[in-house]
C-alpha cells in the first residue's frame, strides 16, 4: 500500500517504521516545513493517508483530502478535545 503520512512527528516516525515494517511504502511524508506540498497532485498516487497532527490543524488537513479517492485516517491523542469544542 502506497502511504502519505500528515505529520511527522514522533508518532508520524512511528507509524513510518510499523508501516515499512509490514511491507508498505511511504510515499510522501507532509509536515510543518513541506505544507505546500500537500497537494492533490502530490497525493494522486496514495492508497490511503494517515493524519497524525494536532486538532488545530487536523481539521484543515481533514478537509484537504475530503474529495480524494483513498481513505483517510485521522488520529487525536488521547487526551485531546475533538475538533469542534
Amino acid at each position: 500500500m502506497r502511504i502519505a503520512l500528515i505529520g511527522y512527528g514522533k508518532m508520524g516516525k512511528a507509524i513510518e517504521e510499523v508501516a515499512i515494517q509490514r511491507g508498505h511504502k511511504v510515499e510522501i511524508r507532509i509536515d510543518q516545513p513541506n505544507l505546500n506540498e500537500f497537494t492533490k497532485e502530490n497525493m494522486a498516487d496514495i492508497d490511503a493517508a494517515i493524519e497524525f497532527t494536532s486538532p488545530h490543524s487536523a481539521y484543515d488537513n481533514v478537509k484537504n483530502v475530503l474529495s480524494s479517492t483513498f481513505p483517510l485516517y485521522a488520529v487525536l491523542p488521547a487526551g485531546q478535545k475533538g475538533l469542534v469544542n
